[in-house]
């Protein structure tokens, strides 16, 4: 059931299955559903599953204004507040996981549990720069040519080696960019934990991406070992865990969910 919060900060957001809550964030220029929905409903059983499509997926009534991670977070915090009875578990992946670090740091009493996968703790090293600086260039020069770099860098070398050249054009084909992917780069460019790591205070998984282009692996065990207490583990597989490896991933959180 998809519902669209108006109190402030606005965001939209679904929400399925009963249980204790389990809230799914997204990556830049994705959806909730888009990233989550195909393993989200393997936890529908025993969980009450939100999803929330927070501002740039262009189903905002925000002001347009450039985003902080500190609006997400509220955002984030607001939809927990109207769905569920106490602290629910955040799962984020890349810049979701940067606003579920920040909702874990902020509001401590709403966020049980915490998963951050493929996230970083600062995005001011020169590659990260240059990377996030071409990803903008290219979206505004040319989105399908953007959408293509996606696949060939979300994706490890050898999952997109497995598919056939047909089966590669119908996936940039059937995908689909957020419409103000734009403010999500711009943020991303600028998304830095250093201040809010040490604030984490719920029991916290980083998972880190052997194969990560996007955001090198080495990125996911530094925000590890800022985090107090965080528990680590790593994944041998590109950006985009989801889709290339989703029933370990999924194996990865039960455990962790499910620990006494």
């Amino acid at each position: 059931m998809s519902e669209f919060l108006t109190a402030a900060p606005p965001v939209r957001y679904s929400i399925t299955g009963s249980g204790p809550g389990l809230l799914f964030l997204h990556g830049t220029g994705g959806t909730a559903e888009a990233c989550w929905g195909h393993l989200a409903r393997q936890f529908a059983d025993d969980r009450t599953i939100m999803m929330v499509d927070y501002s740039g997926t262009g189903q905002e009534v925000d002001k347009n204004e450039p985003l902080t991670l500190e609006f997400l977070a509220a955002q984030v915090a607001a939809v927990i507040r109207s769905t569920a009875d106490g602290p629910v578990d955040v799962v984020g992946l890349s810049l979701g996981a940067e606003i579920a670090a920040v909702a874990a740091a902020d509001y401590p009493d709403l966020v049980r549990r915490t998963v951050l996968i493929g996230g970083w703790l600062s995005a001011d090293d020169s590659r990260q720069i240059f990377s996030f600086d071409f990803w903008q260039r290219l979206l505004r020069s040319d989105r399908e040519l953007f959408s293509r770099f996606l696949f060939l860098t979300g994706l490890s070398p050898g999952c997109l080696g497995s598919f056939s050249t047909q089966h590669l054009e119908e996936m940039v084909a059937g995908s689909s960019l957020a419409p103000d992917t734009d403010r999500q780069i711009a943020l991303d460019m600028c998304a830095d934990l250093s201040s809010r790591a040490p604030l984490v205070k719920s029991p916290t998984l980083v998972v880190g991406l052997t194969q990560d282009q996007m955001v090198p692996v080495e990125h996911s065990r530094e925000l590890h070992a800022a985090i107090p207490g965080s528990e680590y583990a790593e994944i041998d597989s590109g950006h985009v865990v989801v889709y290339e490896r989703p029933d370990e991933l999924a194996d990865v959180l039960l455990k962790f969910l499910t620990k006494e």
